[in-house]
């Protein structure tokens, strides 16, 4: 299956969200995020951040998000694996998780930087 077969339309016309949950593993091993069939190398990456929402608890309500310009890879907080990949990315770039902990106490609709090109 193709990056192209699996990738949703975002807001913006420009945009793509791949919703990573239902479409594979998502891990990150020398220098690359794997992404179900699909590879990025980290120099492609401009943006790392954990989105929130106000519809919890009976809905998905937090995602980390993965911005490599026009695609976006989406990561409910329900997949097991959240930490696991920024403490790998961490060996290469400098995560803040003291956005990670102010996200994990939001109920609101926000967005918290973890990285940025």
């Amino acid at each position: 299956m193709g990056l192209s077969s699996w990738i949703k339309r975002g807001k913006s016309e420009n945009q793509s969200t791949a919703n990573a949950s239902k479409h594979g593993k998502v891990y990150y091993k020398n220098k690359i995020v794997h992404c179900g069939p699909s590879q990025f190398p980290l120099e492609n990456l401009l943006k790392i951040f954990i989105k929130t929402t106000d519809e919890g608890p009976f809905k998905e309500d937090v995602f980390l998000v993965l911005a490599f310009g026009e695609l976006m890879i989406s990561l409910p907080s329900e997949q097991s694996n959240h930490i696991k990949l920024l403490d790998s990315l961490s060996k290469d770039i400098v995560i803040d998780y003291s956005n990670y902990i102010k996200a994990m106490g939001s109920s609101d609709n926000a967005k918290f930087v973890l990285w940025k090109k």
